[in-house]
């Protein structure tokens, strides 16, 4: 029996994409991207548009198209099948909960590069909103950025908006900082650690959706959480954007170094070299098929901009260790309420 497929549009700003997909996916969609995204049904697709379809099979109005294959670890084969010439992709994949993700994916990732086109900056960084303010707390792998922000989120007058994906854009003297729904994967120890200050992160384990957390006997070290997941188990909101006031550079104490968390206010010239060792010059690390569709950006104009982003926001670096994230995390909201440093 043929599932009925619906089309749906899906846009934020100055991007958008269509979806064709079951009512019932696009429910289990929805319900992940409805606090970044607008949806609506639609009759007919839009011209000029990016399609995905959700149907497993390729359409038999495809003539030319290219076959793109890869395999995430812990996570099935993903195969595309793309369209170059009408903008479309075709999703090949039985399992109902893997096809909304690989569906969620390549809607993210559209819309980002068509923002990157209209000027949107991105950076590894996360998101949070701080007794109304827009703090921005950015670092690679490993510097406690993710630590940083889970710990932070047990604290009153604290909002979510994104782990690693933050998209930036400057308008009229105002720099407006952007969350996007992408999946946190973190460490069971950095989980259970805070757990001992909020046990709420390991009390609802049991109940996460996300399709890659029933691999947890074969990769017991991580753990995955939707955005609304993180946000409501500690009783808190998603926020979709946010003026940005600070900039904050989360940084771990070395293992033998017995210091108390400290923060250190830092020039322009050091919030702008690190914010340029944390810029993204592609906005996506999952479709790189995509870039041959995109403009290429224009580094210097990307730089001049995090420039004037240095110059004009507060920037810290936040010292802490691995044992001591809740006092560091609440350094640092004394650092944003008090704006003492």
């Amino acid at each position: 029996m043929t599932s009925t497929l619906n089309n749906y549009l899906i846009k934020r700003d100055k991007a958008k994409v269509i979806v064709t997909l079951e009512p019932s996916n696009f429910e289990k969609l929805q319900n992940i991207i409805n606090d970044y995204f607008e949806t609506e049904a639609i009759k007919m697709p839009l011209k000029d548009t990016w399609r995905i379809f959700c149907n497993n099979t390729v359409p038999n109005t495809w003539i030319d198209f290219e076959t793109y294959i890869d395999q995430e670890e812990n996570e099935p084969k993903r195969i595309l099948y793309i369209n170059s010439s009408t903008k479309e992709i075709c999703i090949e994949q039985l399992e109902n909960k893997w096809k909304v993700l690989f569906t969620l994916r390549i809607v993210r990732n559209l819309s980002r590069w068509q923002l990157m086109e209209k000027g949107s900056l991105f950076l590894h960084g996360g998101l949070l909103q701080i007794h109304s303010k827009g703090v921005a707390i950015i670092g690679n792998k490993k510097a406690g950025k993710t630590s940083t922000i889970l710990s932070t989120l047990t604290s009153s007058n604290v909002n979510f908006s994104t782990n690693d994906d933050i998209s930036i854009i400057s308008k009229n003297n105002i720099t407006t900082a952007y969350g996007w729904p992408r999946s946190i994967g973190v460490r069971t120890d950095s989980i259970y650690k805070i757990a001992e200050f909020s046990p709420s992160y390991t009390e609802h384990l049991n109940s996460l959706k996300h399709p890659g957390n029933q691999h947890i006997e074969t990769n017991p070290n991580m753990i995955y959480f939707h955005p609304k997941e993180l946000a409501e188990l500690n009783g808190k909101k998603v926020v979709e954007n946010l003026k940005l006031d600070i900039i904050v550079f989360p940084q771990f104490l070395d293992y033998e170094d017995s210091r108390s968390p400290f923060v250190k206010e830092l020039t322009t010239k050091e919030i702008f070299e690190r914010l340029i060792e944390n810029l993204q010059i592609t906005p996506d690390n999952h479709d790189k098929y995509l870039n041959k569709h995109f403009s290429s950006v224009n580094v210097k104009k990307l730089e001049e901009e995090l420039y004037h982003i240095a110059s004009s926001i507060r920037g810290f670096a936040l010292y802490q260790s691995f044992n001591d994230l809740k006092e560091g995390s609440n350094l640092l909201i004394s650092c944003v309420v008090e704006n003492k440093y």
